[in-house]
């Protein structure tokens, strides 16, 4: 009985210093499922803006993302990412945001058309956060009738669950 209660004891104490260790990284925040404003700035650029997403302990900002860009419901490639089998986005190809940076841009393309997708730090703290722009710029203007998606990704390393930023902008013929 000694030895058990004995084990019991050691087994707590070993423990909770693990547990609390372990939460500290945790972040208490559903990951985000919200749209995206978007307008068109240019005949050529269409402005994503980053909506509030709170937490437990207030807002919440990202550090680690990806994007896909869709034009009338195809992938504007290249991808360089298939997440995985967590989240609510098993196997979506995506395009990487290396950081989510101050200035952070990539550039894919769709047949003869190109797009720059970039992210403006607006606050610049060096996350994607509220108030940010994403900024996605054609080599062609923005064709009337024609649906243009994009898709952020949060948490692109979570071993638990992908938060998705979404915003459509189609202008009507």
């Amino acid at each position: 009985m000694i030895i058990i209660a004995s084990l019991a004891v050691i087994a707590v104490v070993v423990a909770a210093p693990v547990i609390y260790v372990m939460t500290l990284n945790y972040i208490d925040y559903w990951p985000p499922h919200d749209n995206l404003e978007v307008e068109r700035t240019d005949e050529k650029v269409l402005t994503f803006t980053v909506p509030h997403v709170w937490g437990a302990d207030g807002v919440v900002s990202f550090g680690n993302c990806a994007f896909l860009l869709e034009v009338d419901n195809q992938t504007v490639g290249p991808t360089d990412m298939v997440l995985g089998t967590n989240g609510y986005h098993h196997g979506l190809k995506v395009r990487m945001f290396e950081g989510a940076g101050m200035l952070n841009a990539s550039v894919v393309s769709l047949g003869n058309v190109s797009f720059i997708v970039t992210i403006i730090d607006v606050n610049d703290d060096g996350h994607l956060s509220y108030g940010d722009n994403i900024v996605v710029q054609s080599t062609e203007p923005v064709v009337k009738g024609t649906s243009y998606s994009l898709t952020v990704i949060t948490e692109v390393s979570s071993s638990w669950s992908y938060g998705k930023l979404k915003g459509t902008y189609i202008e009507q013929p």
